[in-house]
């Protein structure tokens, strides 16, 4: 038996669409190739093979939605939301979940003598997790004073333990999409917010093949992007921080137009990630960012 996900898309006969879609399709799915150097992936359009990908570093780690959440990633709207789609759950579910119980499920928090040392604090020993919300409205000050005590007996996660994709999977990934080698750059920043959120940049960057030939033919410029280990449909670093400039940009700035045969990937890897739109085509950077030397 083999382990894996099969996903097939039924498209509407139409060749308008089909022809504007392929191109499209194709770069999407190769693009999760780039992010994830565990996964082997082999894609077909009408039974022709478009990709076949072998995972660099099948043993690769990086945090995964089953790992334990961590309380420095919250502020107390945050918890509150949290909090609350808990509360719904169990209400829906029948089920009466303590307070304890949902400070187990926290990084760092899963002993029995730090989580009686948190109750205790906040006086909530023996508390059903729905008392403790707040029955006829929304008790902030519990809420406030459980994620200050949560954060007080745990550890904030270090970017490292995000995941990195690391410079010889994306150097791989870049030759192959016809890169050169000589022109190659690799760069990663880990650093933390001014709230607590780890993060992890990186970017490669090459010139393709093309470039260097004394023919005038060349391809046009490539760039890959995602976060959280899922590729973009569109680009969604539009702007970095409060300079207003986007990757767009700051590629025009170094030459680096739609007309010159470059590839650049970029990549975010973040415990929170905010969005301008429901469509999540857009992040929203800030300039309150730190770097720790580790």
């Amino acid at each position: 038996m083999k382990v894996g996900t099969r996903l097939t898309i039924k498209w509407p006969p139409n060749d308008s669409l089909l022809e504007y879609a392929e191109d499209r399709f194709k770069r999407l799915i190769e693009a999760y190739v780039w992010f994830n150097p565990h996964l082997s992936l082999r894609g077909t359009w009408f039974g022709r093979e478009f990709l076949n990908v072998k995972a660099t570093n099948s043993n690769w780690e990086k945090w995964r939605p089953c790992n334990p959440t961590s309380p420095h990633w919250y502020d107390e709207s945050r918890l509150q939301r949290y909090l609350a789609a808990h509360v719904a759950r169990d209400r829906d579910l029948g089920q009466r979940r303590t307070v304890r119980e949902f400070i187990a499920e926290f990084r760092g928090l899963s002993g029995s003598a730090v989580q009686r040392k948190i109750l205790a604090e906040v006086g909530c020993s023996h508390q059903s997790l729905a008392q403790f919300f707040g029955v006829d409205q929304v008790n902030r000050n519990n809420i406030a004073e459980l994620l200050t005590a949560m954060c007080r007996y745990s550890k904030p996660v270090a970017p490292k333990h995000l995941g990195m994709i690391g410079v010889e999977h994306l150097k791989q990934r870049l030759l192959a999409a016809g890169g050169n080698l000589d022109t190659f750059k690799y760069q990663c920043r880990k650093g933390m917010t001014s709230e607590g959120i780890p993060y992890v940049v990186e970017v490669a960057f090459g010139l393709h093949q093309s470039g260097l030939s004394l023919n005038n033919a060349t391809v046009p410029r490539r760039f890959i992007t995602g976060a959280n280990w899922s590729a973009g449909i569109n680009n969604p670093f539009r702007a970095f921080g409060s300079t207003g400039e986007g990757l767009e940009s700051t590629l025009a700035k170094v030459r680096a137009n739609a007309n010159q045969p470059v590839i650049c990937a970029l990549h975010l890897a973040s415990a929170h990630i905010q969005y301008a739109d429901r469509g999540k085509s857009s992040i929203i950077l800030t300039d309150n960012a730190e770097q720790p030397d580790d």
